[in-house]
C-alpha cells in the first residue's frame, strides 16, 4: 500500500470532532470555548444534540442571580422629576446593549429608593458604563467609582445629579 492510499483510508475513518458545550438550564445560553452565546446564536441554532456533547448546568449570570449575589452596584440620586423617565430609559437602552454584547451581562434589579435608583448587575463593568452614559447624557452631575469587597466583591457606582 502507497503512503497516498493511506491517507485517504485514514481521512475517511476519521469523523469529525465534536463540539463539546454546555447550555444552561435557564436561559439557554450556550458556553462553548470559554465564550458564552446567546440562546438564538449562530452557534446554539447549529447544535446537534445526536452529534454534540452538550451538558446542562445553570451558567454564572443564572447562578448569581438564583444565590442573590451581583457584581456591579448603581446608585442613582437627586433625580430631577422631569428627567426621570429619561433615566429608566437610558439606563435600561445601555442595558440591552450590554446583553447584546455579552448575554452574561445582565441588568439583575432596578430598586427604587428614597432619592433616586439603585441598579444591580451581573458585571461590574456594566454600572460603570451605565454610570458614565448617563453623566455624559444628562449634566450636571458627579460620579463616584470604587470597587468593594464587602460583603462580597463587587464594583459600586454612585451618580448624582446636582441641583
Amino acid at each position: 500500500m502507497n503512503v497516498t492510499t493511506e491517507k485517504k483510508r485514514i481521512k475517511k475513518t476519521n469523523k469529525k470532532p465534536t463540539k463539546c458545550v454546555s447550555v444552561c438550564l435557564d436561559c439557554k445560553n450556550v458556553h462553548y470555548k470559554n465564550i458564552w452565546y446567546a440562546p438564538d446564536s449562530r452557534l446554539a441554532l447549529l447544535l446537534d444534540e445526536k452529534k454534540d456533547t452538550i451538558r446542562y448546568r445553570l451558567c454564572p449570570a443564572c447562578e448569581m442571580e438564583k444565590e442573590g449575589h451581583y457584581e456591579g452596584v448603581l446608585y442613582i440620586k437627586n433625580i430631577p422629576s422631569d428627567l426621570y423617565d429619561h433615566v429608566i430609559s437610558a439606563v435600561l437602552h445601555e442595558a440591552v446593549k450590554d446583553y447584546v454584547e455579552n448575554p452574561q451581562h445582565r441588568l439583575l434589579d432596578f430598586y427604587d429608593t428614597e432619592d433616586g435608583y439603585k441598579v444591580t448587575t451581573t458585571a461590574a463593568t456594566m454600572v460603570c458604563r451605565i454610570g458614565e452614559k448617563l453623566k455624559s447624557e444628562f449634566s450636571p452631575c458627579v460620579m463616584h467609582s470604587a470597587y468593594q469587597h464587602e460583603p462580597f466583591s463587587m464594583q459600586v457606582t454612585k451618580l448624582t445629579f446636582l441641583n
